[in-house]
């Protein structure tokens, strides 16, 4: 059993680097598939599908956290994920095998760990073993039905100090798709892949400990086309996605060209004040224009209740890579997290 001493040093460093006004190419994204508009209820199908039936489909569980380098499991979140692909609707016009064969790479330092096959044939599809922890790589053909893995992802990022931040990439022959692990705290989605079917994708973050933590989302809205002052609105969530409170507050841009956000959340009910939050941005994607920058950005900043004296850090999203500069209202999200001393990244609270 290891143990987790959250650094607050290390996180109000982290807080310190991104208040810098940053702005890094996001790269070659891939050949990103956009998400259906929910054409499956996705958990149903995950709970019908997504659990092996039989024995000989589970890969061997080992103990993954007592195998982890101490510097990982220092710093590191994880994240349960499932991707089922092929013809998961009955609806692909398929006259021929599909080869689904790919990889799942973690562009960041972490590790991808294969926790089950679903539906795999033997002699046909495969986990492939290697020995670079930071990806996966399988064989698999699919014929009018789907094969699917789940994972457990590891990944360190609370430490990251600059505006790279790590990114998972799912890829096949038929479908590439690239996410930020703000995504995957709580995503739900279809995307397909033409007339061959299509990738279903269950992502939770796995919270580790007893200290409060969850999701927030809403607009991230601009004064104006070329403003970099405006307002945010939201909902600020549980870890299950369960609405607590009410977001709002604003962002500015300083004379000296550095880069804030202040806000509160009340309550559902009352308009009573529960917390207070404030922090930095900066643009991360890229230059669209002489005069404009890029259409998504990130945020980092740091929060307490007005009710005692808990503490806690948030980090965040605005935005799109694909989008232009003269968007004025951007979807936002993120996660928070309160600080607790006894947090520990394999689970234990001993």
């Amino acid at each position: 059993m290891r143990y987790l001493l959250f650094s607050l040093s290390i996180l109000l460093l982290l807080i310190g680097a991104g208040c810098q006004d940053q702005s890094v190419s996001p790269g070659d994204r891939g050949e990103t598939g956009g998400p259906d508009e929910m054409a499956v209820d996705v958990r149903e199908f995950f709970d019908k599908n997504a659990i092996p039936t039989h024995e000989s489909e589970m890969i061997e569980n080992l103990d993954v956290l007592d195998s982890l380098p101490v510097e990982l499991i220092d710093s590191c979140d994880v994240y349960a994920i499932t991707f089922l692909w092929g013809d998961l609707l009955n609806s692909a016009v398929i006259s021929d095998t599909v080869d689904w064969s790919g990889t799942l790479t973690l562009d960041g330092e972490g590790v991808v760990h294969v926790r089950y096959e679903i539906d795999f044939e033997p002699g046909q599809d495969s986990v492939l073993i290697h020995d670079n922890p930071t990806f996966a790589i399988w064989l698999s053909r699919t014929y009018r039905d789907f094969d699917g893995l789940s994972f457990l992802v590891f990944v360190k990022w609370r430490n990251y100090v600059d505006a790279v931040r790590p990114r998972l990439i799912f890829g096949t022959g038929p479908l590439t798709l690239d996410f930020s692990f703000f995504e995957l705290t709580n995503l739900d989605a279809y995307y397909p892949a033409g007339n061959i079917g299509g990738v279903l994708v269950h992502s939770r973050r796995i919270w580790q400990n007893t200290c409060p933590g969850g999701l927030f989302r809403g607009n991230w809205i601009k004064d104006s086309i070329n403003s970099d002052n405006g307002t945010i609105d939201g909902f600020w969530m549980d870890h299950h996605g369960d609405s607590i409170g009410y977001l709002s507050g604003s962002f500015w841009t300083n004379n000296d060209g550095s880069r804030g956000f202040a806000g509160s959340v009340s309550g559902l009910i009352t308009d009573q004040v529960i917390l207070e939050l404030r922090g930095c941005w900066y643009y991360d994607g890229p230059v669209i224009c002489a005069d404009c920058e890029g259409g998504h950005g990130l945020f980092f900043g740091h929060f307490h209740y007005l009710t005692d004296s808990r503490r806690g850090l948030l980090m965040g999203e605005f935005g799109d890579y694909s989008a232009v500069a003269e968007e004025i209202v951007m979807p936002m999200r993120g996660i928070w997290w309160v600080l607790c001393p006894w947090t520990d990244c394999s689970g234990n609270n001993n």
